[in-house]
């Protein structure tokens, strides 16, 4: 019996590419994910909104992809349009570029009344950093790469393949500086942009690239990179990332600077005439708290300002060099 729950592999759609004739051919892969819009239906069932998620690399210069998805005894294909008339891209990722993750709203009107077989994964079933850490998902934990392997998604019909394997690695330093985990498991090309599962069903992260100095190691991003990025989308319609104006290490990359820290965000480096500079942080100053909720890693500040959003304000707690502690507020600013 599958591990997998049933109607997963309807969440997975190949992302392709037209050839010559009336031919395509399959480059990557990507999954749909649903969100409450926090509005109802006339029945009072929430809706969601539904979004396709894959790897930027994927859509990176490219004007258009067609996605596929299983109808009936065949299948059918949509033109995802990635520009629009201005030139401006209609997706979404994250400001790091080397972060390998793209973001589109999905129109699902035109797929239900089509009669194609699709479902997302909600959002109780993304393992998010704080579900990560309260399940117990570490090293070991055997997982599922699903996705379409060197272009193989079938003919007349998508059949996305699903590949066993194991976490390899998953701690806070390695997410913090690489923005991704390890996997041990048979990554392809055209698995890119697939879910990484676990054996009890939650999306843990995004397939990107196999490690190609060492056979069977993948890298996987964090499926909560996705998180602030639809929200921002949900909020404003685009994503844009808040920044706080300055430069900081945590416990967890200390040792690299030569320096001791046990808790907060020990600040380097205030960016002039940024958010922090302006609410008087200083270099040297420690961030304990951010509206009230502790602060002890980067990932931690990162996950606050995301949800807090560029624009608004926020009660930053910091401990100063001569081990006073105040607070002030910051008007977060948005990173360029």
């Amino acid at each position: 019996m599958s591990l997998l729950p049933f109607g997963y592999l309807n969440t997975v759609v190949s992302i392709e590419v037209p050839e010559e004739g009336e031919k395509f051919r399959a480059i990557a892969t990507g999954f749909l994910v649903g969100f409450s819009s926090g509005e109802k239906n006339e029945k009072g069932e929430d809706l969601f909104r539904i979004f396709l998620v894959t790897n930027r690399h994927v859509f990176r210069n490219k004007r258009e992809v067609w996605i596929r998805f299983n109808k009936g005894g065949g299948s059918q294909r949509y033109g995802l349009q990635l520009l629009n008339e201005k030139g401006e891209e209609t997706w979404s990722a994250h400001p790091n570029p080397a972060v390998d993750v793209a973001v589109i709203p999905i129109a699902v009107n035109k797929l239900q009344a089509d009669g194609v077989e699709f479902g997302w994964i909600p959002e109780e079933l993304m393992a998010f950093r704080e579900r990560i850490k309260s399940l117990g998902i570490t090293q070991g934990d055997e997982i599922y790469i699903l996705g379409f392997p060197m272009g193989l998604a079938g003919e007349e019909k998508k059949y996305a393949i699903a590949r066993s394997g194991i976490i390899a690695r998953l701690d806070d330093e390695i997410i913090e500086t690489m923005y991704s985990f390890l996997v041990d498991a048979s990554v392809f090309p055209g698995n890119s942009g697939g879910p990484l599962v676990n054996i009890s069903g939650e999306v843990v992260g995004i397939n990107t690239v196999k490690v190609t100095t060492a056979e069977g190691i993948g890298f996987s991003v964090p499926i909560n990179i996705v998180k602030p990025i639809i929200n921002s989308i949900k909020a404003t319609g685009k994503f844009e990332t808040p920044s706080i104006g300055i430069r900081g290490f945590d416990k967890n990359l200390a040792g690299y600077f030569d320096f001791k820290i046990d808790k907060g965000i020990y600040v380097y480096d205030v960016l002039f005439g940024g958010s922090a500079y302006k609410a008087g942080v200083k270099e040297g100053d420690i961030i304990i708290s951010i509206n009230n909720i502790e602060v002890n890693t980067m990932m931690e500040l990162k996950e606050i300002i995301y949800k807090i959003g560029s624009g608004n304000k926020c009660n930053v707690t910091i401990k100063t060099p001569l081990g006073t502690t105040k607070t002030v507020e910051v008007v977060l600013g948005k990173q360029k």
